[in-house]
């Protein structure tokens, strides 16, 4: 998986950086972020998963490059004991991005996009940013098998908080989702998972009030 994410790294750096040390000291730190013991979801996985839509949506997206290194960086930080991943991750993308040639103004781009994730709701109306939500919320329409295990790798990023708690706060979250109009913002990712998603939701809402 390591190799796969290199090759989609390099693809972008290599365009706007002649440092290959600094582009392979980067791409390190992603990797043993990603790979830290506490994450279960969060983890190199869920970063290909969404590298590999912005692929099969490639058609879609205006600029590529933007939504990769979104993606790269989105979750660069996860702490779940943390209130600011969100924002501490964004503020490592623009920090190591301004070292390299990639324009300022997509830059703020990537920091719009993943500053979007605290509350899975575009902070400026960009079509790539619909699609990067998407990507990050593909899961959620997952079969319900995959769905499940993906409830319980969440439930371990969070094993500090005591069960009922853990129930109570979830539930909520779910049902934030479950009380939008459309969880997704492309017309191609509700068609596809819309329904599903809230089937899932409603499905661990379920589970947890047991």
């Amino acid at each position: 998986m390591q190799d796969i994410l290199k090759e989609y790294w390099n693809s972008i750096l290599h365009r706007y950086t002649y440092d290959t040390l600094y582009s392979d000291e980067l791409f390190s730190n992603l990797i043993q972020s990603y790979s830290e013991d506490s994450r279960h979801y969060h983890n190199t996985m869920h970063i290909q998963k969404m590298l590999d839509y912005s692929l099969e949506f490639s058609n879609e997206i205006i600029d590529t490059d933007v939504v990769q290194l979104a993606i790269f960086y989105h979750d660069i930080i996860y702490n779940s004991l943390s209130k600011t991943n969100e924002t501490d991750s964004a503020a490592i993308a623009v920090q190591q991005l301004s070292k390299t040639s990639f324009p300022a103004e997509k830059i703020k781009l990537i920091e719009q996009f993943i500053l979007s994730t605290q509350k899975h709701f575009p902070l400026i109306e960009n079509i790539d940013l619909h699609y990067f939500l998407d990507f990050d919320l593909a899961i959620l329409g997952a079969e319900q098998v995959v769905y499940a295990e993906y409830a319980n790798n969440i439930r371990k990023e969070y094993k500090w908080v005591p069960s009922f708690l853990y129930n109570k706060n979830r539930k909520k979250v779910l049902q934030h989702f479950l009380e939008r109009k459309e969880i997704y913002f492309t017309e191609i990712f509700r068609n596809k998972y819309e329904t599903t998603a809230r089937k899932n939701m409603q499905f661990e809402i379920d589970v947890l009030l047991k």
